[in-house]
């Protein structure tokens, strides 16, 4: 007879909704809530059950074999159930903490994709930097620079080894950015703008010069020259001026 996998206790944290073969589920005596896959078979059972509730599960490798909600709530005993009767010796200790395992939420600062590589800075600024293996290539290409992320990782060696990612909304109170990416929103405007706007007005008013110019063999004029760069520079000034006041740019 096939040996059944221990019985947990925990709280479900978190699902995708009906249909969706996923959760989280934090374990009694652990810090973190860890991710899971389900079998089909178990589908109906998971979605039966409202986030925040306590549950029993079984699980092998990650994946779900058992869950149901646990209504003895004040219950100290290790979970039961009838395939699962509770035993008469005294229930096992908890589960060990899980090692090297560790979550953030925030924006991605970099991500390389060849590299398998990006880093995530949270709420703190404190950067993290992880990489991903083959299996998470599908799920890690759809990300881009200042997105925001909640990354779960388990610690291989000496890299964080990213085994689930997940989309959140940008908190209200997150800290201000300089580039505002991964917001939807207009970036801050840095301080140079407003000679960037100059520079290119400057640019098109010479080019439309240089184009109303009678180019001749006659001997340079350095006088008609002076003007005309006089007017070009005038020009520039002028429509920079109009550009950043319709563009709000300080």
């Amino acid at each position: 007879m096939t040996a059944q996998p221990p019985t947990h206790r925990g709280i479900l944290t978190d699902k995708e909704g009906p249909g969706f073969p996923g959760c989280r589920i934090q374990i009694e005596g652990e810090q973190q809530d860890r991710p899971f896959t389900v079998r089909d078979f178990v589908q109906k059972y998971l979605d039966a059950i409202p986030k925040k509730a306590r549950v029993c599960f079984q699980s092998t490798d990650g994946k779900l074999s058992k869950i149901w909600e646990d209504k003895g709530q004040g219950n100290t005993e290790k979970c039961t159930s009838p395939e699962n009767p509770a035993p008469k010796s005294p229930a096992s200790p908890p589960a060990a903490p899980a090692s090297g395992l560790k979550i953030v939420e925030g924006q991605i600062t970099a991500i390389d994709h060849g590299a398998h590589a990006l880093t995530v800075k949270d709420r703190a600024g404190q950067a993290h930097v992880f990489i991903w293996a083959a299996p998470m290539d599908d799920r890690m290409a759809k990300l881009k620079q200042w997105w925001f992320v909640k990354v779960t990782a388990e610690q291989s060696g000496e890299y964080w080894k990213v085994v689930n990612q997940e989309f959140f909304k940008k908190p209200d109170d997150w800290p201000q950015s300089s580039h505002g990416g991964g917001s939807g929103g207009r970036p801050q405007a840095p301080r140079n703008e407003r000679i960037i706007v100059l520079q290119t007005c400057y640019k098109e008013a010479a080019e439309t010069a240089r184009q109303m110019l009678i180019i001749s063999d006659q001997k340079f004029d350095e006088k008609q020259a002076d003007a005309v760069m006089d007017w070009v520079l005038a020009r520039a000034k002028k429509d920079a001026a109009e550009l950043c006041r319709e563009a709000g740019v300080p």
